[in-house]
C-alpha cells in the first residue's frame, strides 16, 4: 500500500509515526493517547502516510488496544489500514463535478436572471410601444377627423383654392374654382396657372409675383383672369409657399376671392364721384362768376344811395333811400357769403400769412359790429389779456371775417339792451408762436346741443323760425368753420 517490501522498515510505533503526514500526526497521536488514557479499546481515524515514492496516501485506520487482563495496562495496538486513494479520488472527482455543476448552475442562473431582466425590459418596451401605438392611433384618428373637416371646408369653400408645384403646374383645384372659371378639373390639372390668365396685366406684374413667392414670401394682390367663355373677372389672391423640413418650397397654395362685382361698383363710384366733383366745380364756378357780376351793380346801388342820403331829401324820400341802402348792404353781404362759400367748394380759397397788428383787427371788428350793436342799444364789451403780443403772422382778413361773422350773429340774436362780451386770451406761448383763444358770448336766445350738430352745415340754422325772424342764409358759420380749418385753428361751439 505504501510501496515498501517486507523487511524494508521496522514495524515499530516510531516508524509508523515517522510516516504519518505532519499535518495529521498531532491529531492521530492525540486520539491514540486519549484511547489509552481513557481506558478505551477501539479507535478509528483517517490520515495520510508517506508512500515510498514520496506522495501521500490517504488511509482509514481501524484498531483496538490490547491490555493486560490483570492490570489493565496497555500492551499493544492492533489494527488495519485501508487505502482510501480511490475513494478520495472519487470524492475529489465528485467534488469537481459538483463544483462544475454549481458553476454551471450559477452561470445558468445568471443567464436566466439576465433573460428575465431582458424579458421584463422587453415587456416594458412592448407596453410602452403599445401605449405609444394607442396614442398614435388616437392622434391619427383625430388627424383623420380634422383632415376630413379640412377637406370638407376646402371642397365647400366659397373661394377658389389652387395648389401647384414649384413650377406653377396645377395639382389641385376645389369645386368653386371650376364653377367660377368654367373649366373642369380635368381641363386644369396638369396645366400651368397661366391657362386662366387674361393678359390684361403687364409681364412685370407677374415677374414680381413669382420673385416674391420663389423667395418663400407670401404675395397678395388683385389679378384679372379670363373664364373659359373669354369673360374677364377679377380676383383678390393670396399665394403662400409650402415648405418641407429642409425649408425648400414644394408647393404653392393660392386662395382667391372673386371681387368682380365689388370692383365694378368701385369703378362706378369713382366715375360718379368724378362726375359729382365736376358738377360741383362747375356750379361753384358759375356761382362765383354770377356773384361777381351781381356785386358790381350792388356796389353802385350802395354808393349812389349813400350819395343820395347826403343830399337834401324829404322825410319820405330819405326813408325810401335808407331802405334801399340797407337792403343793398344786406344783399351784398349775402352775395359775399355765397362767393366765399363757392370759393371754398371750388378749392380756390387761399389763406395768407402776413405780418399784422391784432389791435387793428379788433378795431375794425369794433367799428363794424359796434354800429349794429348801437342800433339795438347792445353793450359791446372787450376783454383783452394785457400780456398779448402786438404783432402776429397770419391772415388778418380771414381772422377778422370769422370774428365779425360771430360778432354779427351775437348782436343779431341778442335782444334790445343786452350785452356781448368779446374775450381774447393766450393759453400757450413758445418761441416765436402763441396759441390765442377768442370767445364771443352773448345773452341772446342760446342754442341746444342737438341744434349745435347742424349749426355748421351749409344753409342751416337752429330752426326754420330763426330764418323767418332774424333772416340770414345759414352760410356764415359754415364759412367760418372752413376758414378756421384752413389755418389749423379749432372751432368750439357753446350754448
Amino acid at each position: 500500500m505504501l510501496g515498501y517490501h517486507d523487511g524494508e522498515w521496522a514495524a515499530t510505533l516510531d516508524t509508523w509515526k515517522s510516516l504519518i503526514n505532519p499535518d495529521d500526526g498531532v491529531s492521530v497521536l492525540e486520539l491514540v493517547q486519549a484511547v489509552i488514557d481513557e481506558g478505551g479499546d477501539k479507535f478509528k481515524i483517517e490520515f495520510s502516510m508517506m508512500h515510498r515514492d514520496g506522495h501521500w496516501v490517504p488511509i482509514l485506520s481501524r484498531g483496538f488496544l490490547q491490555r493486560d487482563p490483570g492490570s489493565g495496562e496497555a500492551l499493544r495496538l492492533v489494527g488495519t489500514h485501508l487505502d482510501l486513494s480511490e475513494r478520495v479520488d472519487a470524492e475529489q472527482a465528485l467534488k469537481r463535478v459538483n463544483e462544475q455543476l454549481d458553476e454551471r448552475v450559477n452561470e445558468r442562473t445568471v443567464e436566466l436572471e439576465n433573460s428575465r431582466k431582458i424579458a421584463v425590459s422587453l415587456m416594458r418596451d412592448a407596453e410602452r410601444m403599445k401605449q405609444r401605438a394607442e396614442v398614435n392611433l388616437k392622434n391619427l384618428q383625430e388627424s383623420t377627423v380634422e383632415l376630413h373637416k379640412l377637406q370638407q371646408a376646402v371642397e365647400q369653400s366659397p373661394v377658389s383654392i389652387i395648389i401647384t408645384n414649384p413650377q406653377g403646374t396645377i395639382e389641385y383645384v376645389n369645386p368653386y374654382t371650376t364653377k367660377l372659371s368654367q373649366y373642369s378639373s380635368d381641363e386644369l390639372l396638369g396645366q400651368k396657372v397661366s391657362k386662366m390668365g387674361s393678359g390684361e396685366q403687364p409681364q412685370e406684374f407677374y415677374s414680381e409675383l413669382w420673385q416674391t413667392i420663389s423667395m418663400g414670401d407670401t404675395w397678395h394682390g388683385e389679378i384679372c383672369n379670363r373664364k373659359k367663355d373669354d369673360t374677364l373677372y377679377w380676383e383678390s389672391i393670396t399665394i403662400s409657399p409650402v415648405k418641407d423640413s429642409r425649408g425648400e418650397v414644394v408647393h404653392y397654395i393660392a386662395v382667391k376671392d372673386d371681387i368682380t362685382e365689388q370692383r365694378t361698383m368701385h369703378e362706378a363710384l369713382i366715375v360718379a364721384k368724378n362726375q359729382a366733383e365736376a358738377a360741383t366745380r362747375a356750379k361753384s364756378d358759375f356761382v362765383a362768376n354770377m356773384s361777381h357780376e351781381i356785386r358790381t351793380p350792388m356796389n353802385a346801388i350802395i354808393g349812389m344811395s349813400h350819395l343820395a342820403l347826403g343830399a337834401g331829401l324829404t322825410g319820405k324820400q330819405r326813408s325810401y333811400i335808407e331802405k334801399v341802402h340797407h337792403s343793398a348792404e344786406g344783399l351784398l353781404g349775402i352775395i359775399s357769403d355765397i362767393l366765399d362759400f363757392s370759393k371754398i367748394e371750388a378749392g380756390k380759397m387761399e389763406v395768407e400769412k402776413v405780418e399784422f397788428q391784432l389791435d387793428e383787427v379788433m378795431d375794425n371788428f369794433s367799428n363794424l359790429v359796434g354800429l349794429k350793436a348801437d342800433e339795438k342799444d347792445i353793450q359791446l364789451i372787450f376783454n383783452m389779456h394785457p400780456s398779448l403780443p402786438k404783432v402776429f403772422i397770419g391772415d388778418p382778413l380771414r381772422l377778422g371775417q370769422v370774428l365779425i361773422n360771430l360778432g354779427t350773429n351775437a348782436v343779431k340774436f341778442t335782444e334790445q339792451g343786452g350785452e356781448v362780451l368779446v374775450s381774447t386770451n393766450m393759453s400757450e406761448e413758445t418761441e416765436g408762436q402763441a396759441l390765442l383763444h377768442f370767445s364771443i358770448e352773448d345773452n341772446g336766445i342760446g342754442i341746444t346741443e342737438v341744434q349745435q350738430e347742424i349749426l355748421f352745415q351749409s344753409f342751416s340754422q337752429a330752426d326754420s323760425s330763426t330764418t323767418r325772424r332774424y333772416g340770414g342764409t345759414g352760410l356764415g358759420l359754415a364759412i367760418s368753420k372752413q376758414l378756421v380749418s384752413f389755418d389749423g385753428w379749432r372751432y368750439l361751439a357753446g350754448e
